[in-house]
Formats: C-alpha cells, sequence, structure tokens
C-alpha cells in the first residue's frame, strides 16, 4: 500500500535524523521523534472510513446492531493511543510513566468495553 511505503520513508527519514540530532539535543530529537508519529497517523487516518465501512457492511448483513461495535472499535483506538504514548515516554527515559500508561489503557479499554460484555450476559440469560 502506498501509505504505508509513505508511513515507513517518513519513520526512517525521522529515525537518521533524531540519531544526528540526539548528539547535541536530546529534546529535539524526541520531538521529531513526536512530529512523525503524529505525520504518520494523520496519513493513515484516512484508512479508519474504510475500515468502518467494512465493519458496518458486516454488522448490517449479521443483523448485529452497530452500537455493538462501538465499544470494540473505541477500544482499539485506546490500544493504539496508549501503546503511541507508552513509546513516547519509553523513548524519553519515563519508564515509570510508560508503565503507568498502559496499565491506564488496559484499565480504560476494560470500561469501554463494559457495555459490550453486558449486551453479551444479556444475550446468555436470554438462551436460559
Amino acid at each position: 500500500m502506498d501509505i504505508l511505503v509513505k508511513a515507513a520513508a517518513t519513520a526512517i527519514v525521522a529515525a537518521i535524523l533524531a540519531l544526528i540530532v540526539k548528539k547535541s539535543n536530546a529534546e529535539l530529537s524526541l520531538l521529531l521523534g513526536v512530529a512523525a508519529g503524529v505525520a504518520i497517523l494523520a496519513g493513515a487516518s484516512g484508512l479508519i472510513g474504510d475500515i468502518l465501512g467494512f465493519i458496518y457492511e458486516l454488522a448490517d448483513g449479521a443483523g448485529i446492531s452497530r452500537a455493538l461495535f462501538s465499544p470494540v472499535l473505541k477500544t482499539l483506538g485506546l490500544t493504539i493511543i496508549g501503546k503511541l504514548t507508552s513509546d513516547i515516554c519509553k523513548d524519553a527515559g519515563l519508564a515509570a510513566a510508560a508503565s503507568a500508561i498502559e496499565f491506564c489503557t488496559a484499565a480504560a479499554a476494560l470500561v469501554v468495553a463494559l457495555p459490550l460484555m453486558r449486551a453479551v450476559l444479556e444475550m446468555l440469560r436470554g438462551l436460559t
């Protein structure tokens, strides 16, 4: 895919520049990495519409409410944000903050998934 090639090129260029700059200015090196990550995410955001369209098509075809897919999509978004944030903290040398972000991400994902788990529980209760 074209977007993957662009993302890979952006990441490689940013990594090389960050290595060059890191010796003289570590903060700028970190900011360069964050900026590259944001640029790559912005470029990949166009793919989300295609993915959502397919997921909703599947839901409609299976007769499943689209509302049941919302927690799954939110959890996916939380996971992506949490992973990127954790990696940024690790790059900055903040391992404790990275671990806290990972814990917070897991907790938030569970909270977001609660409506889906409740719906499954209700469905199971209805079978008995």
